[in-house]
C-alpha cells in the first residue's frame, strides 16, 4: 500500500516540474484544442483582477517576466480548450 502511494506523490511531483516555468521563456498559442469551435482568439483575464484582460491569437509567442507572470504561463500551458507550448527562440 506504501508503494502506491509513493508513486502518486512522485507523479504529481513530475506534473509540478512540468509545468513550472522560468522568467524567460516563451510559449506559443497553438490555437483551440478543437478547430471545429470556431474560435480566433483566446480572452484570458488574469484572476488577481491586477491587469487587463490579454487577447490571444494563434501563433501568438508570450515572453514570461514581459507580458505574461510565470503564474499566468502555467496557467495557459494547463487550459485544455486552448493548446500551448513551450518555443527556444
Amino acid at each position: 500500500m506504501a508503494k502506491k502511494k509513493e508513486a502518486e506523490v512522485k507523479t504529481s511531483s513530475e506534473q509540478e516540474q512540468k509545468t513550472q516555468v522560468q522568467e524567460g521563456e516563451k510559449i506559443k498559442a497553438l490555437g483551440p484544442s478543437d478547430e471545429k469551435n470556431g474560435a480566433t482568439i483566446l480572452r484570458y483575464k488574469p484572476m488577481d483582477g491586477r491587469k487587463n484582460s490579454l487577447d490571444i491569437q494563434k501563433g501568438m509567442i508570450l515572453t514570461v517576466g514581459d507580458d505574461i507572470d510565470t503564474h499566468e504561463a502555467e496557467t495557459l500551458l494547463g487550459l485544455t480548450n486552448w493548446q500551448f507550448e513551450r518555443v527556444e527562440e
